[in-house]
């Protein structure tokens, strides 16, 4: 499932969310990101469910060091952030991947109740979309 968000003729963001991974020792999704303009701003957030067993394992992205990530988890939800710093700027791109990682005890994880959502600016304006795996 691709979605694709105009920015007033300024750019274009498409995430594509893609469950890499699904085991019930071991799971990956990723969300990945092309646009077609300079974003200015980018914060990516994924929310994967706890079920039974599911732990944070880890977390990365195609960008590099501009980009900050964090991690918090509660009872019910771990939530994965990747924020571009303040200043920084990403040119046009056709493949940048920002993957989360969750490990399990042996049960299969249902991914259908992850989200993700991407809130990027853009020629001056701002947008947010959002999705589940």
């Amino acid at each position: 499932v691709n979605l694709t968000v105009t920015g007033g003729g300024n750019g274009t963001v498409t995430a594509t969310p893609v469950v890499s991974s699904n085991s019930p020792w071991f799971n990956e999704l990723q969300l990945r990101l092309a646009n077609t303009g300079t974003l200015t701003a980018l914060t990516v957030t994924v929310v994967v469910q706890r079920t039974a067993g599911v732990s944070y394992s880890g977390m990365y992205n195609t960008v590099g060091g501009q980009v900050a990530q964090a991690n918090s988890s509660t009872s019910s939800a771990i939530t994965y952030t990747f924020t571009l710093a303040s200043g920084q700027t990403l040119g046009a791109s056709t493949s940048r991947t920002f993957a989360v990682q969750a490990g399990g005890n042996g049960t299969p994880h249902p991914t259908s109740g992850d989200t993700w959502t991407v809130s990027y600016t853009t020629g001056g304006q701002s947008f947010t979309t959002s999705g589940t795996f």
